[in-house]
């Protein structure tokens, strides 16, 4: 049976599940902080997961002929996932960090397609491990048995989930005090790191506790400066749903029960989305 948001936000699993889940998110980032920092907003994610999509539903992988930069660009506009400027800008900087490679075409010696390496595929591949690890622990289930058996899983499995993904409003333009980090850069990672350092219960004010840490190594475990991740902080505490208290340059770091449903919500729409 397919789980819906609301059978997983129900399951008495989901919390630890989840906690678990933004913690592998973590040392997805420490194992490859160059690669998951490049998609440090939602709309970069977006367009990662389009890019990709577009590039493994082609005529097959991994005997793909390779992306045309245009389709990408066109589909981030069909779609309202980026101007083609943004997209564009995009793919300029995921040649630059060596993700993606331009190579002339065999079939047609004036076209430049573009290639994936083969790493950023391993990512997608463990990323959507996580996501089917959580599902299995929620319902005892086999996807990721399943998963791991199938011949080239993510390039069959990854373009029907972006396909759901791009339709769902939830998904695509997220609300509440999660729409805050969104924007933000590293905002993704913070919010995951919030939630894996917080506390079970939340306070006689609606506030949960996280891990008391200093800026400077919150900063190093995100990739931001010190500078940096102070005024995101500030921005994110102005638009509500977090805020901390300073001991002696301890942040005592605490996030509202809104933010933790809010985020509880995307992430149960993303795995019933995936799960179907």
């Amino acid at each position: 049976m397919v789980l819906t948001p609301d059978a997983i936000l129900a399951n008495p699993l989901s919390g630890g599940a989840l906690r678990r889940q933004a913690r592998a998110f973590l040392s997805t980032h420490e194992a490859q902080p160059r690669l998951a920092s490049i998609f440090a907003t939602h709309q970069r994610w977006l367009l990662s997961m389009l890019a990709l999509a577009l590039y493994l539903g082609r005529e097959g992988y991994p005997d793909s002929p390779g992306l045309r930069a245009t389709l990408l660009l066109d589909e981030a506009v069909r779609n309202d996932v980026a101007s083609r400027n943004t997209a564009h800008s995009f793919l300029q900087e995921m040649q630059r960090f060596g993700l993606i490679e331009a190579r002339i075409s065999e079939a047609d010696k004036r076209l430049r397609l573009l290639h994936a390496q083969d790493f950023v595929i391993e990512m997608l591949e463990h990323w959507m491990r996580i996501h089917f690890t959580t599902l299995d622990a929620l319902d005892g289930g086999a996807r990721l048995a399943r998963f791991t058996a199938a011949p080239h899983g993510a390039a069959r499995l990854q373009p029907l989930i972006v396909a759901h993904l791009l339709q769902a409003r939830p998904i695509r333009v997220p609300g509440g005090t999660f729409a805050v980090f969104t924007w933000l850069d590293q905002g993704g990672l913070l919010m995951d790191w919030l939630i894996a350092n917080m506390d079970e219960e939340a306070d006689g004010n609606g506030r949960i506790r996280t891990a008391d840490i200093s800026i400077t190594e919150l900063g190093q475990q995100l990739g931001l400066s010190r500078s940096h991740l102070s005024r995101k902080l500030k921005e994110a505490r102005m638009a509500g749903g977090i805020g901390w208290s300073d001991s002696r340059g301890q942040l005592r770091l605490w996030i509202a029960d809104d933010f933790r449903a809010d985020y509880f919500r995307y992430q149960a729409c993303k795995l019933a989305l995936i799960d179907q």
